[in-house]
């Protein structure tokens, strides 16, 4: 029960040639068998693509680290010197405390110094106590106190001077001062902020 090449060339099943069929069947097997490896193939290419991209920005990222890592240590040095610098609300007297250390080193006699009321923004950390100061000094103590002033370990702000040259002797003038103090709001946790 040989049967010849040839022989196959003539057979026939359902009066379709033979080798059609087994060319068909065979194309059919590889189509069932190749798509899906192409499609296999071009999720893992862009796959691979995503993680060399991912790789780069780390690549970059390391090479930038040391760059980033100063960044950090500075901005987190200023930070914490802009905390030193905010006593807490109910440390507000400390304030009181410089202001007449000040004035005394640099010739200047406060008559009165008022706090006046708290500025409280709710989306701030902090607040805000005006306070009056009357006082007397020459112009050249009074430079020198406003200068140390805004030169202070704590974070102060001059708002107003109002200078009014009354004879009071000595070269003194009557001065005004409106001084903002900045300090951490009491409930706010200084262990988080500092």
């Amino acid at each position: 029960m040989k049967l010849k090449i040839s022989s196959l060339k003539e057979l026939r099943i359902a009066g379709i040639p033979f080798f059609q069929i087994a060319l068909g069947v065979s194309v059919l097997v590889l189509i069932l068998l190749i798509v899906p490896q192409v499609m296999n193939m071009a999720k893992v290419s862009g796959e691979t693509n995503e993680k060399k991209k991912i790789l780069s920005d780390l690549d970059l990222g390391i090479k930038n680290f040391t760059a980033l890592e100063l960044d950090h240590n500075s901005l987190d040095g200023a930070y914490k010197d802009f905390i030193r610098r905010l006593p807490l609300q109910r440390e507000f007297p400390v304030f009181l405390e410089l202001f007449s250390k000040l004035a005394r080193e640099n010739g200047v006699k406060i008559i009165a110094m008022e706090p006046q009321k708290v500025i409280d923004d709710p989306t701030l950390f902090f607040v805000k106590i005006p306070v009056l100061i009357d006082a007397y000094a020459g112009y050249h103590e009074l430079g020198k106190f406003i200068n140390e002033l805004e030169f202070s370990s704590k974070l102060i702000k001059i708002d107003k001077i109002k200078i009014i040259n009354m004879d009071v002797g000595q070269n003194k003038q009557q001065v005004f001062l409106t001084v903002l103090t900045f300090c951490l709001k009491d409930f706010t946790n200084e262990t988080n902020l500092r």
